[in-house]
């Protein structure tokens, strides 16, 4: 068992974002059963803010692995897409997501608008 940081990004350009720590996490279960449990945590989780509960989230990508290093962004690690954003009928252990992993929860949508732009706003 372990525990899961995950990062719910609402936005990128304003950098809104919220750590949701979701403890217990079997890591041999796959991407779609732990989405589904994130969902429910979202939707009950005492204290979260409703603009983070109604956001459109549908893709988990790594942000950084425990005592390894965190990426230079401060939204969301922009690097290679191709191993560490998950896919939903792999284990949460393909990508190596063990105790203390960091998650990002997002909109790919946006996240694509956000890598061909990467403008910050500051309210």
């Amino acid at each position: 068992m372990a525990t899961i940081t995950v990062r719910l990004i609402r936005s990128f350009e304003y950098r809104s974002i919220k750590s949701l720590v979701v403890h217990h996490v079997d890591v041999s279960q796959t991407v779609e059963e732990f989405t589904q449990t994130l969902e429910q945590e979202i939707q009950t989780r005492p204290g979260l803010l409703s603009p983070f509960r109604t956001h459109p989230y549908d893709t988990l990508k790594v942000h950084c692995h425990a005592h390894g290093m965190k990426p230079n962004d401060l939204v969301i690690n922009t690097d290679n897409d191709i191993e560490l954003l998950l896919q939903r009928d792999k284990t949460l252990s393909a990508y190596a997501v063990t105790n203390e992993t960091e998650l990002s929860y997002f909109s790919m949508e946006e996240y694509e608008a956000y890598k061909s732009a990467s403008a910050t706003k500051w309210l």
